[in-house]
């Protein structure tokens, strides 16, 4: 089932908002008699109406008016147009799955209204790189984008209709990883927001996204019971975007009830949607599903034909969460019909996505995001009752001096004491400012060992790919007979030049000494029988550095940078629970 996410423009846009009838299509007349007429500003205005209209509708003639509004905006020299006439470009990509594209337009755009300090359409173009990093399956940097769009909302205090849609896009990130609980609260509190503002399209929204995490969690009368309302609402508003997903989700729920033919009819009715207006992204989840229906029914070579289908469009969008159901899929429908090679090829496919999109390390990362909101929101409001409290205990100050003011006979005893309590004040605030300098002096010391020891492994990096490079090209020039030789002598001399890997790593490791102390001797008072290259790792590992770079530094391959780390944690005695890159990152 597809969650719905929401895109953000200059006047507010919800998938639901689709035009589909005779009204509308007025409206598109009326606007384009307007464009004739219209002139620079105006016009550019117009033809923003136009696209909004013509999006979900006909693509390629939206497409258009944004190509048209591009060359006046340039004309017109307005920062403001350009910006809002890129994400045009970025949410036409979206709805043709161009994810790549989009996400270069909505980044641009983002650059524009950084610089024009515009923190409204920052929050905005947050949220929709959010959305777009959400379909790629990045869900760590998803959730990042949709968290700082938040802040940005909340700081801006924006109507609850925003707000609650950045609580559905998180809500939608934690449903991808499976945590139905953490969904459920953030959709809840978007459906409070949308109760509270009587907006029918945000409660309808949320109420589809519970259907999900119902279905999800095995809750499947309740599932439908929902979809059913949601898709009595779409169709009433003609929003066939949102009919097409509702057909979708109850397809899946019906399947997992083991009521084929149900779930057959509502794929298709939905894939049938989705064709006629060029739904792309949602057409990929029909066809997987009918794939699915014809593999459960026995029928092979259709769902063969349908899960290729899916792929093909997985692919074409790079949508990483999609290729691994896609895959999954079609390894499960091998193995069905008992070819159990092809069976087991694409079951090594779907390993292998999995742990791109659900590593670890990532669910790790995830999580700290989380905390790190949640926690940030409750300092704010303890920052917030703290605020509170001094008020109330400078008050109760105040009065109570009030008081001491009416009683002349302790009057001087008051004097000395404001004096005494000046002098240690100053003092303090002598002693604190000397305590800052010493703290800056240090953190500005430390700063500068860390670019220096930044810099050098950088150094590092860098040398071993030009003497990669290097042996490339002698490589090359040894395979043909008829080079010239000198060629290739001066090529060993510069190799010969460059070749000083034992005193690049004296000088990085005197540079990282410097920066983390004792770390060595700490790590070899609890593991004395490290070796020395395990200690480079450690110490590499210590700088946080990729896989890849290790690899470039140590001059061994990533494989082999990765059976290191294996032994490195068996001496370590670390268990299968335990994260190798947080104990070194510890010490």
């Amino acid at each position: 089932m597809r969650l719905l996410s929401v895109l953000f423009v200059t006047l507010f846009f919800s998938l639901s908002s689709i035009p589909s009838n005779a009204q509308d299509q007025i409206l598109i007349d009326s606007l384009k008699r307007e464009l004739n007429v219209a002139e620079d500003t105006v016009k550019l205005q117009v033809l923003n109406k136009l696209f909004w209209k013509l999006i979900f509708i006909d693509a390629e003639e939206a497409k258009r008016y944004v190509d048209f509004a591009s060359e006046l905006a340039s004309k017109v020299g307005d920062s403001a147009y350009i910006a809002s006439v890129e994400n045009d470009y970025g949410v036409y990509y979206w709805s043709q799955s161009q994810y790549g594209q989009s996400l270069t337009k909505f980044k641009y755009a983002l650059g524009i209204f950084e610089r024009l300090n515009n923190q409204n359409r920052i929050s905005s173009q947050l949220n929709n790189i959010g959305n777009i990093y959400d379909e790629l399956g990045d869900y760590e940097t998803a959730l990042d984008y949709q968290i700082k769009a938040l802040r940005i909302k909340e700081k801006l205090d924006l109507d609850g209709k925003k707000i609650a849609n950045s609580y559905v896009n998180i809500g939608n990130i934690h449903v991808e990883l499976a945590n139905y609980n953490l969904a459920i609260e953030y959709y809840e509190k978007a459906l409070a927001i949308g109760e509270q503002i009587q907006n029918l399209d945000v409660v309808m929204s949320c109420k589809m996204n519970l259907a999900v995490v119902y279905g999800n969690s095995g809750n499947h009368a309740l599932a439908i019971e929902t979809y059913k309302y949601a898709l009595k609402h779409w169709r009433q508003n003609n929003a066939q975007y949102d009919v097409a997903s509702v057909l979708d989700g109850l397809g899946q729920e019906y399947f997992s009830l083991g009521q084929l033919d149900s779930a057959l009819v509502s794929y298709q009715e939905s894939s049938q949607i989705n064709e006629e207006f060029g739904y792309e992204d949602i057409l990929g989840l029909n066809f997987r599903n009918i794939g699915e229906v014809f593999a459960e029914k026995g029928s092979y070579s259709e769902a063969l034909d349908y899960l290729f289908k899916a792929l093909a469009i997985s692919e074409r969008s790079e949508t990483q969460k999609e290729l691994i159901h896609d895959y999954r899929v079609i390894a499960s429908t091998y193995k069905k019909i008992g070819d159990f090679q092809k069976a087991l090829l694409y079951h090594e496919k779907y390993m292998d996505q999995y742990s791109k999109v659900f590593s670890s390390e990532k669910e790790e990362a995830i999580n700290r995001l989380q905390i790190q909101f949640e926690t940030e929101k409750k300092e704010a409001e303890i920052a917030s009752q703290k605020e509170e409290i001094r008020i109330l205990n400078q008050q109760a100050e105040i009065d109570d001096l009030k008081n001491k003011l009416l009683i002349a006979t302790v009057a001087a005893s008051f004097f000395v004491a404001v004096l005494i309590f000046y002098g240690q004040k100053q003092r303090a605030k002598r002693r604190e400012a000397e305590q800052e300098q010493e703290r800056a002096a240090y953190e500005k010391e430390i700063a500068f060992k860390k670019k220096e020891l930044t810099t050098h492994t950088l150094h590092l990096v860098q040398k071993n790919e030009l003497l990669d490079e290097l042996r490339s090209k002698i490589e090359d020039i040894s395979k043909n007979s008829s080079e010239d030789k000198r060629a290739l002598n001066r090529v060993v001399q510069l190799i010969k030049n460059d070749s000083m890997a034992d005193k690049d790593w004296a000088n990085f490791k005197m540079y990282f000494e410097q920066v983390h102390e004792d770390f060595d001797l700490k790590l070899r008072e609890r593991f004395n029988d490290l070796t020395s290259n395990e200690m480079r790792l450690a110490a590499l590992m210590k700088m946080n550095l990729t896989t890849k770079e290790m690899a470039n530094i140590l001059n061994i391959s990533p494989d082999s940078v990765n059976k290191a780390r294996y032994r490195l944690r068996k001496k370590l005695k670390l268990s299968a629970d335990d994260s190798l890159t947080d104990f070194i990152l510890a010490l």
